[in-house]
């Protein structure tokens, strides 16, 4: 997704924005969490909405990205899971693969803690036909310190921000860095795609 439209999602839409976004990247589209959850933050420091109720909006959205992505494996298979990772260019998809077939349903949660693999790990846990309960609990406690820790940060960051323009700059600030974590998030994709090509 471009930085413009990511950004003008999660302006426009706050909290639905982030809940979007996060079944979006959970589900397999290259949607980064490493911005969407540190925004949520600075939803919080800006008194859109609470952290206990952000933190939940991003887990029930994280379970049921999960769900999409493991019954697109687990119903569809090898062949269904090949064809959407050309069509959204998913190159990251083989790094996912590799550490499942490494790791079995551990991976399902020490994936959530790593970028790329995070996305897609729920599509090799579907075409092996994880039993459901346990990639569920995986999902579940590897998203808990994920979400909490970048949602912390980005109140953090926002706070430090917001000392220098008053309280209600946070939202402001929100957008800005979020643009900046974006486009550097997309840079690194680039490069990383540019030393192993499709």
């Amino acid at each position: 997704m471009p930085v413009t439209h990511l950004v003008n999602l999660l302006v426009a839409d706050g909290p639905m924005g982030v809940f979007w976004g996060m079944i979006g990247e959970s589900a397999g589209l290259p949607l980064p969490s490493e911005v969407l959850l540190p925004f949520a933050g600075f939803l919080v420091l800006g008194g859109r909405i609470s952290f206990a109720a952000i933190f939940l909006i991003a887990l029930a959205a994280q379970l049921i990205g999960s769900l999409v992505g493991y019954a697109i494996g687990y119903f569809g298979g090898r062949p269904l899971v090949s064809r959407l990772a050309g069509l959204f260019g998913a190159h990251g998809l083989e790094r996912a693969e590799a550490w499942f077939a490494r790791h079995g349903r551990a991976s399902v949660f020490w994936g959530r803690f790593l970028p790329v693999v995070r996305t897609y790990i729920s599509w090799p846990a579907g075409v092996a036909r994880m039993p459901l309960g346990s990639f569920l609990l995986y999902t579940l406690l590897g998203s808990i310190p994920w979400s909490a820790a970048l949602i912390y940060a980005g109140i953090l960051l926002g706070a430090s921000w917001s000392k220098l323009g008053g309280p209600g700059q946070a939202v402001s600030v929100g957008v800005a860095v979020a643009i900046v974590l974006a486009a550097a998030y997309l840079l690194l994709r680039r490069r990383r795609l540019g030393r192993h090509p499709a």
